[in-house]
């Protein structure tokens, strides 16, 4: 709660810190609590009494590293992060990002949640039983190839004093010494915990700055960390030499509690070894020296490795089994570090495993029951060596790849290259290099079924690594320098490997869902080449196993994310689903009727449908309106579906940044009407499924009201008289009452629909003519009434289906048939309903479009753009002003309809997807000013242009989420700038004086200095009176109300007081 910011003020008693828990020996939990406590503002409590407690858990704290120094192994993976974190929050109040841009649950063991995939930084891990709720299924996860590392720390003032006091106690601790009768005392395990220890310590120091860092307390801290490795590195060297000459078994110099494997990835991965930079440079000098004792370390065992593999090599079985070490490793739960939990490293070497890798399992029995432990030893020192990749990964990755090419063991070398592909370098020679060994790898395996799933998981730790750095290191053209060393060759190579990977045929859903992970990876980096594996991912949709198609359910976005045309692709994708589903089409739409007629469908494979429906709406703009009805439909067809497909709108409103499915649902009620319609789904069924649109069950006459003004209009147009009585029936009157009291949304729809180019456009002239009046029960003259009485109303719902599609479909139109609808519409219908004429400037006879009617449009619009969650469908209710623009002409330069469209485009052309179409709109205002120029609209520019620049000049603005560049392509904001500025009519230039100075950019250096020449120019005496000739609109609590020289005692002008204390 406290790392939440759910606490914002509490303070804990004196006697809850005098329990045991916090007294003696805290466990990490009470650690985490008392580093977060004494790290937040505004949780200290009166600070009169905290420095006592601060005194008593500091000792108590510090008595656990003298218990380690006595012999006691209370060290492990998260005291030696806690310590320090917690010693640092007593004494300064400082905590650091360990344990502030984490999830907590991520340093207990006890918290870890494995409901879902995750990938590790070292092994891919999944649990046996995944979550299938409804929450787990209709999860929508938006995955991001690269992981944000966050600086932040947290840090609550303590007085000086008291941080002293605090500080003195710490440095005269002496625990953290320990002579070397204490180190040969203790196993290799503790020693390198010991080291990680040392090292937080160090880190929290120099980044609390509560202690110099030339201080002698850091110097002797570096001391005992340097003092400690070079033990680690004789001990070593020990062994080494003692193996060469016979005198010792593997086992007896390296006997420990716990894992070293554990302890050195621990160690390794300190913060301090990713350290930036630090103020001091005798602290880099001793960070550098501590590097370079891990280097030598690294060298040292890679001999002892080689050490081992001669003696593997040059040994009978007899000798070999002299050299065996006194104590087991655990392999597989050292190279994975969740315990009873499937990790790809070690999925062949797990003998308990049950399931579907039965056939695995067996084929690999015998080896796993003879493999000695001269072999986990060598397997566990690949590990070792591995870790040190964070602090010398060129160095690593060379003795690595050298020893691979020496080691014999089929197992240990697949280890190695697995350590390879996970930590390629960026050099074309490294990566070139391990793509070799990956196919000569699978050219030895090809008859093996165990080999050859090796190989995939192989490939797989290399595509990955190479997606996780894709965009780290880029060169000028945008591309990681490692992706573009991949040559031609080893692309080929890499997709053969692929490819080979979906011919072999293992039970193991594992190994499936890898293979999935594969084809994603590689269709993400190399886009070009990978078009013939959408074959093979599209027929794994007809996998047998549920969770298989689960998960490729959740990655087929990646098709959507690479290559436009998503149209066919979706056709591709609902034509391998395996069942058969209601969905539009313009040819042939699969109606309600024909998948009633297919009988019972699975259910399973109709959830992960479901599934792959709701990732693609988030996805892809072209297919959400198909994606939602389908999904609508299947929630009509089979209720027994309808708690996941609320769920699942649920999950995609959330994305899409809705507050409630409602909400979002509203967005796309349209187009879901017009296909439930096309289709003929029961509108009974659809009131059945009222409540996926937010509405009670028991009130469907409010639900039918909500839709009638789209659901009319679409019945209308297909002659649907069934649907049309019904709804009369529902809603209690008369068929022709309801006609006419929706006549302005059905009107609106039918005339653009006879305007456009869609299918509907014989079908609405129709209904027009005809069957609006006999429907309706009006004549020809009613309906023209109608029309001029309503015609505003009508304008207005014809802005309300504007879109920016290419290829907008029903109910929606573009720009331009809307905008000669209106003219047609206002200008008469009757008289000028075959006019084609380019020009769609209203002449606006009957005074439509007078300046209030159209504040109240935008007004609407405003409105819509508000309720659109996101910039999808923000744009299509911009686009109402664009259209706007179109038929009002030089209507538009009028001083409160150009205002609020500033108003509302400078909202929100701060965001990148809508940059574009916000710089259109603001190009055509300017054309109409400059085509209307006059002293009256200079000066309605003019005033607009402290509202305008500002805006605009933040779009240029480097935003740090996208890597210090600035949001979307600049180059329509700087010609809108040019424009109000450099290129601006000279009678604007006493309004661009007014301007604030502009920022130091580059791409603003000219727009810059023509402000500062004009600026230059302008005389004091000019500023000051322009200044008295706004004063009178400055707020009144700004007016002054001295006493002058004269005894005025009225309130006085600026200017009037000046004069009169003159």
């Amino acid at each position: 709660m406290i790392m939440r910011d759910q606490v914002h003020t509490s303070v804990v008693s004196e006697d809850t810190w005098n329990l045991q828990t916090f007294k003696q020996s805290p466990s990490p939990s009470a650690l985490y609590f008392i580093a977060c406590y004494f790290s937040r503002i505004g949780l200290q409590g009166d600070l009169s009494n905290s420095s006592l407690v601060r005194k008593n858990l500091l000792r108590s704290t510090l008595e656990l590293i003298q218990s380690v120094s006595k012999g006691s192994s209370l060290l492990n993976e998260q005291n030696v992060v806690m310590i320090p974190e917690a010693i640092f929050s007593i004494c300064a109040g400082f905590s650091s990002s360990a344990i502030n841009s984490a999830n907590a649950s991520q340093l207990f063991d006890e918290c870890k949640d494995f409901s879902k995939l995750l990938l590790e930084s070292e092994s891919w891990v999944i649990k046996d039983e995944l979550g299938y709720s409804v929450e787990a299924l209709s999860e929508i996860s938006t995955e991001s190839s690269t992981k944000v590392i966050s600086d932040k720390c947290n840090r609550a003032h303590l007085p000086g004093h008291i941080q002293q006091q605090l500080l003195d106690q710490l440095m005269e601790f002496e625990g953290f010494m320990a002579s070397n009768e204490q180190l040969e005392k203790v196993d290799l395990c503790t020693l390198v915990y010991r080291c990680s220890l040392l090292c937080n310590l160090i880190h929290c120091a120099l980044l609390s700055r509560a202690i110099e860092e030339n201080s002698l307390f850091l110097k002797e801290l570096f001391g005992h960390v340097t003092g400690i490795i070079k033990y680690m590195i004789s001990m070593v060297m020990k062994k080494h030499e003692e193996l060469s000459h016979g005198l010792t078994s593997v086992g007896s110099a390296f006997e420990t509690a716990g894992s070293i494997l554990s302890s050195f990835q621990t160690f390794l991965s300190a913060p301090i070894f990713r350290l930036r930079s630090v103020s001091n440079r005798a602290s880099s000098v001793l960070i550098k020296g501590v590097t370079v004792l891990l280097d030598e370390l690294l060298v040292e065992f890679s001999q002892l490795f080689s050490r081992l593999s001669s003696s593997a090599n040059n040994s009978d079985s007899e000798n070999t089994s002299k050299m065996l070490p006194i104590s087991s490793v655990n392999l597989s739960e050292d190279l994975n570090p969740f315990v009873d939990h499937k990790s790809v490293v070690d999925m062949d070497f797990d003998m308990t495993d049950s399931g579907e890798v039965d056939s695995i399992t067996a084929s690999v029995s015998g080896s796993i029951g003879i493999s000695s432990r001269l072999l986990e030893w060598k397997l566990e020192l690949v590990g070792v060596i591995s870790t040190f990749f964070s602090v010398s990964a060129p160095h690593t990755w060379e003795i690595l790849y050298n020893l691979v090419e020496k080691e014999s063991d089929v197992k240990v070398s697949h280890a190695i290259l697995l350590n390879l592909c996970q930590n390629i370098s960026a050099s074309s020679k490294s990566l070139s290099s391990v793509v070799h060994l990956l196919f000569d790898m699978r050219e030895k395996c090809a008859s093996l079924l165990l080999g050859s799933a090796d190989c995939l998981t192989h490939v797989h730790a290399l595509l990955r690594t190479l997606m996780v750095t894709r965009d780290v290191g880029q060169n000028t053209d945008g591309k990681l320098q490692a992706y573009n060393e991949v040559s031609n060759e080893n692309q080929d190579i890499l997709l053969d490997l692929v490819t080979k990977g979906t011919e072999i045929s293992i039970t193991d859903w594992f190994f499936r869902i890898k293979l999935i992970d594969c084809i994603t990876h590689f269709i993400h980096l190399f886009p070009d080449g990978a078009q013939d594996m959408i074959g093979h991912f599209l027929n794994m949709l007809h996998d047998t196993d549920y969770r298989v198609r689960l998960y490729l359910a959740r990655k087929m976005v990646v098709l959507f994310e690479t290559w436009e045309g998503h149209d066919e692709l979706f056709r591709d994708v609902c034509s391998n689903i395996g069942v058969k589903m209601v969905q539009f089409s313009s040819e042939i739409p699969v109606k309600s009727r024909e998948v009633l007629a297919v009988g019972p469908q699975s259910v399973p494979v109709i959830e992960t449908v479901l599934i792959t429906l709701a990732h693609l709406s988030v996805h892809s703009e072209e297919v959400e309106f198909e994606c939602a009805f389908m999904i609508s439909a299947v929630a009509a067809i089979q209720p027994s579906q309808r708690k996941l497909e609320y769920a699942l709108f649920d999950s995609i409103s959330r994305k899409l940044s809705y507050a409630s499915r409602s909400k979002y649902l509203d967005q796309l009620m349209g187009p879901i009407l017009f296909r439930w319609v096309a289709c003929e789904v029961s509108l009974v069924s659809l009131v059945k499924v009222q409540e996926m649109f937010g509405f009670d069950t028991a009130k469907p006459k409010e639900f039918i009201e909500h839709i009638c003004p789209w659901l009319l209009s679409f019945l209308i147009l297909r002659g649907d008289a069934a649907g049309l009585n019904w709804i009369s029936k529902t809603l209690l009157q008369p068929l022709s009452a309801v006609i006419k009291g929706y006549f302005v949304q059905i009107f609106g729809l039918c005339i653009a629909a006879k305007n456009g180019t869609g299918p509907e456009k014989d079908l609405a002239e129709t209904v027009l003519y005809e069957s609006l009046l006999q429907l309706g029960e009006i004549s020809e003259f009613e309906r023209d009434d109608l029309i001029r009485k309503h015609m505003v109303s009508i304008v207005g719902v014809l802005l309300t289906v504007s879109s920016t599609a290419r290829q907008s479909e029903l109910p929606y139109f573009s720009k331009e048939i809307l905008a000669r609808t209106i003219k047609q519409v206002v200008d008469g219908f009757m008289d000028t309903a075959d006019d084609d004429s380019a020009d769609t400037v209203v002449i606006d006879k009957v005074n439509i479009f007078r300046a209030d009617r159209v504040f109240k449009f935008l007004l609407a619009i405003h409105q819509q753009v508000t309720e659109a969650g996101h910039p999808r469908h923000m744009s299509h209710r911009l686009c109402a002003i664009e259209v706007l623009i179109d038929v009002l002409g030089h209507r538009v330069v009028h001083y409160s309809t150009c205002f609020y469209i500033i108003c509302i485009v400078g909202n929100y052309i701060w965001r990148q997807p809508l940059q574009g179409q916000c710089c259109n709109i603001l190009s055509k205002l300017l054309v109409a000013f400059n085509a209307n120029s006059s002293t009256e609209t200079v000066a309605v520019l003019g005033t607009q242009l402290q509202l305008l620049v500002p805006k605009l000049i933040t779009c240029c603005l480097p935003n740090d989420q996208e890597g210090g560049c600035p949001n979307g392509d600049l180059s329509k904001v700087l010609s809108l700038l040019r424009q109000l500025t450099v290129d601006a009519d000279p009678l604007l230039y006493d309004y661009i004086r007014d301007l604030e100075p502009l920022p130091g950019l580059d791409c603003l250096k000219d727009i810059k200095v023509f402000h500062a020449s004009l600026s230059d120019s302008y005389a004091s005496r000019d500023q000051f009176l322009k200044f008295v000739h706004r004063a009178p609109h400055l707020p009144a609590e700004l007016f002054l109300r001295p006493r002058c020289c004269f005894g005025c005692m009225d309130s006085c002008w600026p200017l009037q007081l000046i004069i009169c204390c003159k």
